[in-house]
């Protein structure tokens, strides 16, 4: 009896059960990893720079939102806005360009990710309430650019996000008022 071969998905690669990886890292052993590395750092670099280009654009943007939700504390989220956050990124991007530190440049981009969402969550804190609970849309922003779009390898971004996500915790229970229907919901999403 002759065998069904699958044309459409033919298995070309070794299956996960087939590789020899870390299953807490995902990372593969030996010189696997490295050539890995390697090759996604080439082929991704000009989409995570584009990608912080981005979150730099989209960050200011939403300063407009600022502008008319919270002017009495505009100023100080525009500081966070454009001489934080906004440096960082750009940081990043100009950090990008010297080779010797592309052994560094995950833990730099998710460092970018975590300082974004921590200005986000810093606004939330600064701005009166019940006006603060619409910025946790922001949040969501963050991970969402930091997630898909950055190109964070998943051990860093899984990192990043529960860092963002511990410290929106402690300053949403601990140092602002929001409601705990408010804190449930921005929980679930």
């Amino acid at each position: 009896m002759k065998d069904h071969q699958d044309l459409i998905m033919p298995a070309s690669l070794p299956g996960p059960h087939e590789m020899d990886m870390d299953p807490i890292t995902l990372a593969f052993h030996g010189d696997v990893e490295e050539a890995f590395l390697d090759d996604f750092y080439k082929n991704s670099l000009k989409l995570v720079r584009i990608s912080l280009l981005a979150g730099i654009f989209l960050y200011g943007f939403f300063s407009i939102l600022d502008d008319q939700l919270a002017p009495e504390v505009k100023g100080k989220l525009w500081f966070i806005r454009f001489a934080v956050v906004s440096p960082l990124l750009l940081s990043v991007i100009l950090l990008s360009y010297i080779p010797r530190l592309k052994k560094y440049f995950q833990p730099l981009v998710a460092t970018a990710m975590v300082v974004a969402g921590f200005g986000i969550i810093i606004m939330i804190y600064i701005i009166p309430s019940p006006t603060n609970h619409s910025y946790y849309a922001g949040l969501i922003l963050v991970f969402i650019w930091g997630y898909a779009f950055t190109r964070v390898r998943f051990i860093w971004a899984t990192l990043a996000g529960w860092i963002i996500v511990a410290f929106y915790e402690l300053v949403a229970i601990k140092y602002t008022s929001t409601p705990f229907s408010v804190l449930i919901s921005n929980n679930f999403f």
